[in-house]
């Protein structure tokens, strides 16, 4: 079955910075003078690395049936329902008079 992922980098970046930062640490684009180019690329590397272990163990944890029980999610949509769910949806909603358009 297909599922849609979010979490990774991206989420241990802007969502868990403060969880993140003190396991990878912070990197100044410019170091100073001393380093070579070659110190730091070898710290690029290594942060990499490390956030990449962040966001596994941050999707080990996280995925979306745990945000279905937590009540992040109201319900998970296979793949092949979707297409049926939105046009009940918006024929639901049609049906109580509503507008579709979207709030100003």
């Amino acid at each position: 079955m297909w599922e849609a992922r979010v979490g990774g980098i991206p989420v241990c970046l802007i969502g868990f910075e403060s969880h993140t930062r003190p396991r990878t640490g912070f990197v100044p684009a410019d170091g100073p003078p001393s380093w070579t180019s070659g110190t730091a690329d070898t710290i690029r590397v290594v942060r990499a690395e490390m956030l990449k272990q962040v966001a596994d163990e941050f999707d080990n944890v996280h995925d979306i049936r745990r945000a279905l029980q937590v009540g992040s999610v109201d319900h998970i949509i296979p793949p092949g329902e979707l297409r049926p769910f939105i046009i009940g949806a918006l024929e639901r909603r049609l049906a109580t008079g509503a507008d579709l358009a979207p709030p100003p």
